[in-house]
């Protein structure tokens, strides 16, 4: 069992994605928006074993609010920042976006990154025992 935050802005998709999760035996707390996501990392960071994350919803704009990407380029710097070493996985509509090289040196670099195009929800459950064995640069 993994204990997994999961960052998702809408609604449905952070329902589906959650009880994947607990249906293949995973804790999960699921935040709505990186304010809420920060709020449980401060609280409980080394609670948890992986994080799971939308590639797009609001943020605090330090990065200049790139098309949404903000509150993922926020929770990723606030990982590295806070020396918070966890697997993170980016599920997005265009994971390219969080490639490495696409990132501001000051993120965490993501450990995997899965298309919501091309993996539903129970597949993406099924990944989370590989994630665990991955680690961040």
């Amino acid at each position: 069992m993994a204990r997994i935050l999961y960052v998702e802005d809408k609604p449905i998709s952070r329902q589906a994605y959650s009880v994947a999760f607990e249906m293949a035996g995973h804790e999960v707390t699921a935040c709505d928006n990186y304010f809420s996501a920060k709020r449980v990392l401060e609280q409980q960071g080394a609670a948890f074993d992986l994080v799971v994350t939308d590639g797009r919803y609001d943020g605090d704009s330090r990065f200049g609010n790139r098309s949404r990407r903000e509150g993922s380029l926020c929770l990723l710097a606030d990982l590295k920042a806070a020396d918070i070493k966890l697997p993170v996985a980016i599920l997005s509509m265009e994971p390219k976006d969080f490639l490495p090289g696409n990132l501001p040196a000051e993120c965490l670099r993501p450990v995997a990154f899965y298309s919501k195009t091309r993996i539903d929800f129970h597949a993406m459950a099924a990944e989370v025992p590989k994630l665990l064995q991955m680690r961040p640069e």
